[in-house]
């Protein structure tokens, strides 16, 4: 980073509500974030999703994104603008890949029409301990074939509609017995490289 950069121009911030305010549109005029990311608090309806991020593409500086959790299931922040996707452990139990390509392709067309430009998806932990309290259904199975196949079929899918994904989480969360926005993880193994693999053979260019 160049001497002198605004540390903001590398964030990607949130917002308090559905409405963009006047201290917001100031504060993102002035610092330029690298992008905005959308939590159910901003979203209320279609037209109103589609107004927000109107807004915010004439604010934000060009290459700024959009962003979203909606990975369907339990985590679709975009439910009231965009409906609600199956979660990922439904789409991993009926296996069928081409299934999941379709669903990860429908969700980021309604996604991109809202004003999205990358979703924070698919999933790819893989599901080691069943009383996982955040991972659950938002994981494609605890096999780690499985959710090979299935991240790289949603990444594929959020392709086709011409959005942007992020892999999320590595080194893997599904082996976790707390939930890390509360309390810390201790050790954690890392889930199989070869899901990582996939997503980013897929074309994936973002991971958290």
């Amino acid at each position: 980073m160049k001497p002198g950069t605004d540390l903001a121009s590398r964030l990607v911030v949130g917002l308090a509500g559905p409405r963009l305010e006047a201290v917001e549109r100031e504060w993102l005029a002035r610092h330029r974030p690298a992008g905005v990311i959308l939590y159910r608090r901003n979203v209320r309806s279609a037209a109103q999703a589609q107004e927000l991020c109107g807004l915010l593409r004439e604010i934000l500086p060009p290459g700024a994104e959009i962003m979203a959790d909606h990975e369907g299931g339990p985590v679709s922040v975009l439910d009231a603008a965009a409906g609600r996707p199956p979660a990922p452990w439904t789409l991993g139990l009926i296996d069928d890949p081409q299934l999941t390509r379709d669903v990860a392709r429908d969700a980021a067309v309604r996604a991109r029409a809202v004003g999205v430009d990358r979703l924070l998806a698919p999933c790819m932990d893989v599901l080691t301990a069943p009383d996982n309290p955040i991972i659950g259904s938002r994981a494609f199975a605890a096999d780690p074939g499985r959710v090979a196949r299935h991240v790289a079929a949603a990444v594929a899918g959020i392709a086709d509609a011409g959005l942007r994904c992020c892999l999320k989480h590595w080194p893997g969360h599904g082996g976790t017995g707390v939930d890390t926005h509360l309390a810390a993880a201790g050790r954690v193994v890392p889930d199989d490289p070869a899901v990582l693999r996939a997503g980013l053979a897929a074309g994936a260019d973002a991971v958290m």
